[in-house]
């Protein structure tokens, strides 16, 4: 009776969560959804490469303050309950780093012969790593406040929409970008400073953790090391294409991948949401985390298989709508890019569970050799080939990452949703043959879905346990 209740708990728990986190996301989303579609037709595919590659640089830069420390700290604050301990020691970590990262990056910029206009990108996207280091998103996280965590970062978005906005019609320049950005970062740690201090159980400890600091530097130098990879499994290609093609064909691929991105994000809503579960049901039951994560792994499929299908087959239409003819030629390399975004959304809910099973140094070898796979393939493909090349690198990357990381963690905890899976992907394949009627693509989608959703009730994959699970996350009774 207390397991079920404890169970049904926690599925509530990771339930009303992902609904803070869906509902967060798609408006955050959707603003950069506007924002970065706005910022890629006013200012055009040159300028927009260059904001890319800025972005890109310095993101790299900003890596090095994360470091993997805010992981690792959503995990002790979890399992101890306890964040007015640790903060002190957190905030002076990261701006160690942030002071180690800025001396690197001004060397990069007096040593390498950057434009004037991407100097200065680069100097006001520098601005915002050290800022970044005051916002206590990670508290949040750890005590799964995903409301106030969701609230934070929607506020600091719609700051940036309007600042944005105010700055690109007053200055016309590119760097209102990275202004804006600025602006809402610290709205950002306005905001969760107040709600961090409104909620605190005890007053701040200012005296340094020792413990603290040696675990999270101890364990989280892997994961940052294997989130810098992931972020040069992520972007380094836009640095390639920009080298050997140009702002122009960068612009094109950037423009592509910021769409893509938000089927990436959207994914990211569920995994963070069970992140912190899985942290504590590793340590109570490896039977009841595998089941756990098997589950979880059948949901993501069931969602992103259809509209990976659904974005690929429209990507022409999706490209013209909202991008203009401009951008004709990122509709190819977006219709790989989405196939690539299915499979990072399924793998990152493997690897997520690998660091809360504290299994960094397996997700670290994972890291290292996708990034050395990406590197080759990146070198390889985008000189003959161009973005296409660049879309091709970055799907097989993804592919290497889903089987190292489902391969690692069967190794860990029992999965058991190989045959639910493998119907999923017969239904969808079914479903999509729909497409091969002649009529609009608009118009056949609704026939997709429908078609989609006849066959999974008609295969038994949609059952009671998922209806089940919709009552439970609508807060509704079970029987």
């Amino acid at each position: 009776m207390d397991a079920s209740s404890g169970n049904t708990s926690d599925a509530k728990r990771v339930g009303f969560n992902t609904i803070f986190n869906t509902a967060g996301g798609i408006i955050l989303q959707l603003l950069t959804f506007v924002t970065g579609v706005f910022v890629a037709r006013h200012f055009g595919a040159e300028f927009f490469g260059q904001l890319m590659v800025a972005a890109t640089i310095t993101g790299y830069f900003a890596l090095v303050t994360e470091f993997g420390i805010s992981k690792v700290a959503i995990r002790i604050v979890a399992a101890t309950g306890n964040a007015e301990r640790f903060v002190s020691s957190y905030l002076a970590i990261r701006l160690a780093l942030s002071a180690v990262s800025l001396t690197v990056l001004a060397g990069v910029i007096y040593a390498v012969d950057f434009s004037t206009s991407l100097v200065w990108l680069l100097i006001a996207y520098g601005v915002t790593i050290p800022l970044q280091v005051g916002k206590l998103n990670w508290v949040f996280q750890a005590r799964q406040s995903m409301f106030i965590d969701n609230f934070i970062q929607v506020s600091e978005k719609l700051a940036y929409v309007f600042c944005l906005f105010a700055l690109v019609f007053s200055i016309e320049s590119i760097i209102a970008v990275p202004i804006a950005l600025i602006a809402s970062i610290l709205v950002g740690n306005v905001l969760s400073w107040v709600f961090y201090l409104r909620r605190a159980d005890q007053p701040i400890s200012w005296r340094l953790d020792r413990k603290f600091i040696k675990s999270v530097t101890g364990e989280g130098w892997k994961i940052g090391v294997a989130g810098a990879a992931m972020r040069s499994n992520s972007n380094i290609d836009a640095l390639f294409v920009n080298a050997f093609r140009g702002d122009i064909q960068t612009g094109l691929y950037g423009a592509a991948y910021r769409l893509v991105n938000v089927v990436v994000m959207a994914g990211m809503f569920f995994t963070k949401a069970v992140y912190p579960l899985s942290c504590k049901r590793y340590h109570e039951s490896r039977s009841s985390l595998g089941e756990f994560i098997g589950y979880s792994s059948k949901l993501l499929v069931l969602v992103t298989i259809p509209t990976v299908v659904v974005l690929a087959v429209s990507a022409e239409t999706i490209i013209d709508l909202i991008l203009g003819q401009e951008y004709a030629d990122a509709a190819a390399p977006f219709r790989l890019l989405v196939c690539a975004a299915g499979v990072t959304v399924i793998s990152r809910l493997y690897h997520n569970t690998l660091l809360a099973c504290e299994r960094q140094n397996v997700f670290l070898k994972i890291m290292m050799i996708s990034l050395a796979v990406n590197l080759v393939c990146n070198v390889l493909l985008i000189p003959p080939f161009g973005i296409m090349g660049a879309a091709i690198a970055t799907i097989l990357t993804e592919i290497c990452l889903l089987i190292l990381g489902y391969a690692s963690l069967a190794r860990v905890i029992q999965l058991k949703t190989r045959s639910d899976i493998l119907a999923i992907a017969v239904c969808t394949g079914l479903s999509s043959a729909v497409f091969l009627l002649p009529f609009h693509v608009l118009a056949i989608v609704p026939m997709f879905v429908a078609a989609y959703f006849i066959l999974l009730l008609g295969s038994r994959v949609l059952g009671p346990r998922e209806w089940r699970l919709v009552r439970v996350m609508l807060g509704r009774p079970t029987v």
